[in-house]
């Protein structure tokens, strides 16, 4: 709901709504950095922990932040300090993200460790459901009650962060660091460089991938301004389609989980582009068929429903596709860390750039044009996965 309160609640405008996405998705760009700071720290439950202190602590400070929204429309430094807490925020992730990976990984079996992320995963997003709920519920009644959901956000984030530091981990052998930290920085950037000059496979497959998350993150901005003032959804109202979709996510996730491992990784990566493509057609579509029900705080439209159904069973394709695509390219299992800190390292290049792209798009040509800009981008990465399967029907 971040996006929809800075938008309605705060009053902030397009292109800080661009930087937030930015925010949100860009850090993913230093994971290489965090897993070699990982990587020299023997003290994994310190690390997390102080991680959590410095990343989660700031959230508190919403509780500073006035209930007079006339104050937010005077000023846009309450938008920039919305805008630093959770730059600080996200910056947890190239941290948490590796670490969470090892100490889970160093504690279950590889024969049980998919299963139990599925189920994990599964309370994840049940949770998330009801929260989105509640939260969307008590904005509808109280715009200002985000200064009491986030730090209690905080607190919930800190003690998630200090119960994981808990889960033991036992350094196998002494630490020995041969080179210095910004050396071997640029080793495993050359690693990187030499798997995609090596593995054309995964080479064919993460250019796609790059070329989808563009015209995904192009849109991503655009969407919520296109529902916000455009349309004129209620907090309810979004949260009602978002969750919609996260229970989507949910029933469809396991399947998908089996599907992939039956299929070539390149027709599932399509199947999921395809669908995403078809969630932003059904956005555009809204332009020329308003129609709707109101019921309520309700805004019922069935292009809408129709579209977080695309998003919802996307979502569910995408979120095995984005945590273990890059293993299937990946004959030798001591490179899948290698593998998997290509791929998401792309995910923080192109945010770098893509969001904000999408709202000078949006503030310029109009929100059909990003649309459909975004659905020829998506066409072009579906192209290349059928290329690639065409010159290479077998991986290896």
């Amino acid at each position: 709901m971040n996006e929809f309160v800075f938008l309605k609640s705060l009053q902030g405008s397009s292109y800080m709504l661009g930087v937030l996405f930015v925010f949100s998705m860009a850090v993913f760009s230093l994971l290489i950095f965090g897993n070699e700071l990982l990587r020299r720290n023997s003290d994994k439950r310190k690390l997390l922990r102080v991680t959590a202190l410095v990343t989660r602590l700031p959230l508190l400070a919403f509780l500073f932040f006035p209930a007079d929204i006339s104050v937010y429309t005077s000023g846009t430094h309450w938008h920039f300090a919305f805008m630093g807490i959770f730059l600080i925020f996200y910056l947890g992730t190239p941290v948490t993200y590796p670490t969470m990976n090892l100490l889970l990984r160093h504690n279950y079996r590889s024969e049980i460790f998919g299963k139990l992320f599925g189920y994990a995963n599964t309370v994840s997003k049940l949770f998330a459901f009801v929260a989105t709920f509640v939260f969307g519920w008590m904005l509808e009644h109280n715009y200002s009650v985000f200064r009491y959901v986030y730090p209690a956000c905080g607190i919930m984030g800190l003690l998630s962060l200090w119960s994981l530091s808990s889960v033991p981990y036992v350094v196998d052998k002494p630490l020995r660091l041969a080179k210095g930290f910004l050396k071997s920085i640029q080793q495993s950037m050359l690693d990187m460089k030499n798997i995609l000059v090596r593995d054309k496979d995964f080479f064919q497959f993460e250019l796609s991938f790059m070329i989808y998350g563009i015209g995904f993150m192009l849109t991503v901005a655009a969407v919520t301004l296109y529902l916000e003032s455009e349309l004129a959804l209620s907090y309810f109202s979004y949260a009602s389609y978002r969750n919609y979709a996260a229970v989507l996510t949910i029933v469809t996730m396991p399947l998908f989980s089996r599907v992939i491992d039956k299929t070539d990784p390149r027709r599932f990566a399509r199947m999921a582009y395809i669908l995403m493509l078809f969630y932003i057609l059904l956005i555009m579509l809204t332009e020329w068929i308003p129609w709707h029900v109101n019921s309520g705080i309700y805004q019922i439209f069935p292009t809408l429903l129709l579209a977080f159904t695309f998003m919802g069973v996307f979502n569910g394709s995408m979120g095995i596709l984005w945590y273990i695509g890059s293993s299937y390219y990946c004959n030798d299992k001591s490179l899948s860390g290698d593998y998997q800190s290509v791929h998401l390292s792309f995910v923080g290049i192109r945010a770098l750039i893509a969001p904000l792209l999408g709202v000078y798009f949006y503030e310029s040509f109009g929100y059909v044009f990003t649309f459909a800009f975004a659905i020829f981008i998506l066409l072009i990465a579906i192209s290349i996965t059928v290329y690639s399967q065409l010159s290479r029907p077998i991986i290896r």
